[in-house]
């Protein structure tokens, strides 16, 4: 009897079981579902929303290809800028047409002292002698008109006629800035219709948010709940596809690092459940996504011991919640005692930066007010198409900064800038707030006004999350809705710079991404030993007549542990070698005054520097091109755009090191 009672029990356990498992496997069914229909419908209805007489249900529905949509948001775009020239372009004609009323008011005046001399002319004659008695009426008794009058009685007539000219030239004026503001109005409402098609619920990602939750926390044998709030939020699907790897990590991480194991909770009185809310809310045009946990929370003593055994900080430095992100957020740094997949393996949180960086977006970490949990907050454009921007001019040069990145704008004391930029760490302290002071004349390569600058100086102030940064600027402009175009393969990999847009006078203007400048300051160098400081690092000599790439060079060089100098053509590059003695030089081909090959036949002809490697980095990649160079005595030819991989490859090759190049930065795009 024991026996069967064992087996019946066994029985019902293995039922149960298999139960729960089925239950399991046609929840995750069904949530897959929901997330590919979800991702595979750029407009997909809320649940519950049903729409009164609509009998046709999905089938009214029809599937619109993102490429698409981002075409037809360029021609809005493209239509707006052709309207802002015209409405400048009507804006001068009224100017011309306001010349011409000035013009013709002058010229009735002038005739009209015309016609008064023409008669005081005939009065004159009139009070004469008489030069014949054959005349039998005198000038006033009869009129006698004189080529003078006839011709200033023409002029009058001319100007009533150029009169009603400049009045069919008033009524076309205002005619056409009528018809302005109506396409003004149909092209805002073009665009907002594009925007909507664009547009899709936060929700769509929630089965898979939840379906990685439960599996997450079933391989950590943790209760989970997760709430996604905010579910009908809309925001473009751009910016959800792209945020939704870093909110995938951000509930791995949670669960991983912040909930705890279900009796460690109930002992410290908590609910065995742990709670993960991600919530979604707009603000304004911006989208703010929220994930907070009720779990243990960052360890900010733990950290900080980690990041003084990485070299990140040093023992004399604390850690707070402001630059804990700072810390986390760099590549390779975790708290874990062993990587997985799961905690992203060290570079989880500097992949979110990344992607967030890609979407214009910041992240940022506050304590709860309660000091239960973690709360981690992510601030995106509603949509990457059409954004405001604010116009500045920095270094004589004109720049487009994307009004959502500034958080405001102040006026510094020049002098107190100055000091600020003269120390190491270049920071200041704004209403009780460190930020990192750049010029951004000087960060860009252009000439700095700032030395001769006295009184207030116009600084924009970012709060990214990571590094707060004050952005030194000459002059403010003005504030426009502006379309960002690409700038392609070659220039999008620059960090500090989210595309162009282009000016209703035709003028391209770089849009500055003050974020990516905010990430790329936040990056941590290791602390120098004393045995660091007496190595001496490789010289590279960058020689290239474009200003981004020697800038653009030139950090990624100092990110590999190397020193570098630059010349923008190879004139210059002659000069700095009677000065500096290079390990290796990456030479560009076209420049001015001095070409890339003439420089190279040069530099060969040259006993003192005959053996230094020269790597060729050009666009002009053909064969042509580099059987020319390896002619001339080039060591290696790389062709722009490089992947950095590449280039740490020929640095390791021709470098004489104690130990090879390895890309510290986990990323392959170079220049």
């Amino acid at each position: 009897a024991a026996d069967e009672a064992a087996d019946e029990a066994a029985d019902e356990a293995a039922d149960e079981a298999a139960d729960e498992a089925a239950d399991e496997a046609a929840d995750e069914a069904a949530d897959e579902a929901a997330a590919s229909f979800f991702a595979a419908t750029p407009n997909a209805p809320d649940e519950g929303d049903t729409t009164e007489g609509d009998t046709t249900g999905l089938g009214s529905a029809m599937r619109i290809n993102t490429e698409t949509l981002d075409s037809l948001t360029n021609f809005v775009g493209d239509a707006s800028m052709s309207r802002s020239q015209m409405r400048d372009d009507v804006s001068s004609l009224k100017g011309v047409v306001a010349n011409l009323y000035a013009n013709v008011e002058r010229f009735g005046a002038q005739l009209r002292e015309l016609e008064i001399e023409a008669d005081t002319r005939i009065t004159a004659r009139s009070k004469a002698p008489q030069a014949s008695d054959d005349e039998e009426f005198d000038p006033l008794e009869l009129d006698r008109y004189t080529k003078l009058q006839e011709l200033s009685r023409g002029l009058t007539s001319n100007l009533d006629g150029l009169g009603e000219i400049q009045d069919a030239l008033n009524d076309f004026v205002h005619k056409t800035e009528s018809s302005l503001q109506r396409q003004d109005r149909l092209n805002r409402d073009l665009q907002d219709e594009i925007m909507q098609v664009r547009l899709v619920t936060f929700g769509g990602i929630a089965p898979q948010l939840r379906q990685l939750s439960r599996r997450t926390a079933r391989s950590l044998d943790k209760d989970i709940e997760l709430r996604v709030l905010g579910d009908s939020v809309r925001l473009d699907k751009t910016i959800l596809d792209g945020v939704t790897p870093a909110l995938e990590h951000l509930l791995r991480n949670a669960i991983d690092h912040g909930i705890e194991l279900p009796q460690v909770r109930e002992a410290a009185g908590k609910p065995r459940t742990g709670q993960i809310d991600i919530e979604c809310r707009q603000v304004s045009r911006e989208i703010i996504i929220e994930v907070r946990d009720d779990g243990s929370g960052m360890d900010l003593d733990k950290i900080r011991l980690k990041a003084i055994d990485n070299e990140l900080l040093t023992p004399d430095q604390e850690l707070t919640p402001d630059t804990v992100m700072q810390v986390i957020s760099q590549s390779g740094f975790s708290t874990a005692d062993r990587l997985t997949t799961i905690s992203g393996r060290g570079v989880g949180m500097a992949a979110v930066q990344n992607s967030l960086r890609r979407l214009s977006g910041s992240i940022r970490y506050e304590s709860p007010a309660d000091g239960v949990g973690s709360r981690f907050i992510i601030n995106l454009p509603i949509s990457l198409a059409v954004s405001s921007a604010l116009f500045v001019q920095s270094g004589g040069t004109e720049f487009a900064v994307p009004a959502r990145a500034i958080e405001r704008v102040a006026n510094i004391d020049a002098e107190r800038l100055r000091q600020a930029l003269a120390q190491e760490q270049a920071l200041i302290e704004i209403d009780q707030r460190q930020y990192k002071v750049i010029d951004l004349a000087d960060y860009l390569g252009l000439p700095s006004s700032l030395a001769e600058s006295s009184g207030n100086q116009a600084v924009i102030l970012v709060d990214a999350g990571v590094q707060n940064i004050a952005v030194l600027i000459d002059q403010l402009g003005d504030t426009q809705e502006i379309v960002v175009k690409n700038l392609g393969e070659h220039l999008a990999r620059i960090p500090i710079y989210a595309g162009a847009t282009i000016r209703p006078n035709g003028d391209v203007v770089l849009v500055v991404d003050l974020v990516g400048i905010s990430y790329y300051e936040s990056t941590l160098l290791k602390v120098d030993t004393a045995a660091q400081g007496d190595e001496q690092r490789p010289l590279i000599m960058v020689v290239d007549d474009s200003l981004t790439i020697r800038k653009a060079a030139e950090r990624d060089l100092a990110s590999l542990g190397l020193e570098c100098v630059t010349a923008s053509n190879g004139v210059e590059a002659q000069q700095l070698l009677q000065r500096d003695a290079p390990s290796m030089i990456l030479l560009d081909i076209e420049m001015p005054e001095m070409d890339g090959f003439q420089f190279l036949e040069w530099l060969r002809s040259e006993s003192a520097h005959q053996t230094v490697p020269v790597a060729i980095v050009s666009s002009r990649s053909t064969q042509k091109y580099v059987d020319k160079a390896h002619t001339l005595g080039s060591n290696a030819f790389l062709g722009k755009p490089y992947l950095l991989d590449h280039l740490i490859d020929v640095l390791n090759t021709h470098l004489s090191l104690d130990s090879p190049i390895e890309n510290t930065q986990n990323q392959g795009d170079g220049l």
